[in-house]
């Protein structure tokens, strides 16, 4: 996410908490809840998260991809 805001156009984000307790509360100006209940969900090569990506490792040429969906 550091690196994704410094690229241009950067991507905004806003968070709450910190290390394996951040949680992304906003993604471009559109907040968690908003919508019908959805959230900022992400995966990683194709599987869902199970720890918050402050604290989700990641590689090169890993795929990571945020949804915003109702948490299943």
């Amino acid at each position: 996410m550091h690196a994704a805001s410094r690229l241009s156009p950067g991507l905004e984000y806003e968070v709450r908490g910190s290390g394996e307790m951040t949680l992304l509360t906003s993604l471009d100006g559109v907040a968690n809840g908003e919508g019908n209940g959805r959230y900022w969900l992400y995966e990683v090569n194709g599987l869902p998260a199970q720890v918050s990506f402050a604290v989700q490792p990641v590689a090169a040429g890993d795929r990571v991809l945020w949804v915003f969906k109702r948490p299943e």
